[in-house]
């Protein structure tokens, strides 16, 4: 999801780690245009879409960084904006709490108006709406779970698709908390240690695509 804006050239075991998010995200991608036909009238249709761009980003922002020697913070500035107004509403639409939804969603663009006045857009990655997004998404997680509670549960959650989707944004994004925090105090974007762990939480997350859109039966 936030991969390593490509700054400076990495050390080989850094490159294979971030080659390693790739894959993964290419991977859940053609699994979710394989099984499109399972699942193209629910509101999980939406993480398609989601992914294609997922994968256009990546490859515009290294594209753009390769051929011009500048930094690509902007393409993950606005990838984070676009994430965490997708992931809300997608919350708000499942849960069918539309208030809980508009009210994340105020929350989430308040903290990105605040980014414009202290923050770089072009050449620093945001922190704020970056924190904010992720307690947010914890938050609605968290109701999810909830409503799991009131449910006459009649089968395995391992075979709902929107259980392994949630599961991936709440380990991503309570994982990414410290990540983040870490990334401030040592602002080294090609720290082996900032690398590897992102690269743990992206692939679990993305990871979870994949059974998402299997476990769906066929129509």
């Amino acid at each position: 999801m936030y991969k390593v804006p490509y700054i400076e050239a990495m050390e080989s075991f850094g490159d294979i780690l971030d080659m390693s998010i790739d894959v993964v995200q290419v991977a859940a991608m053609v699994v979710a245009i394989w099984t499109w036909n399972r699942y193209k009238h629910t509101t999980e249709r939406y993480f398609l879409y989601y992914l294609i761009y997922v994968v256009a980003n990546e490859n515009l922002a290294y594209v753009y960084q390769w051929y011009t020697s500048n930094n690509n913070f902007f393409f993950y500035n606005i990838f984070m904006v676009v994430s965490f107004l997708f992931f809300i509403y997608w919350f708000g639409q499942i849960l069918k709490r539309k208030t809980e939804m508009y009210v994340g969603i105020a929350i989430f663009l308040l903290s990105v108006i605040i980014p414009f006045t202290i923050e770089a857009f072009f050449s620093y990655q945001w922190v704020i709406p970056m924190y904010t997004g992720c307690v947010l998404i914890i938050a609605f997680t968290g109701l999810y779970f909830y409503s799991l509670l009131n449910e006459n549960i009649t089968t395995s959650l391992y075979s709902r698709p929107r259980f392994w989707i949630v599961i991936g944004l709440f380990i991503f994004h309570l994982g990414y908390l410290p990540i983040a925090l870490f990334l401030e105090k040592n602002l080294d974007y090609n720290s082996l240690q900032y690398i590897m762990s992102l690269t743990l939480v992206n692939v679990i997350y993305y990871g979870c695509f994949i059974p998402s859109f299997l476990c769906r039966p066929k129509n």
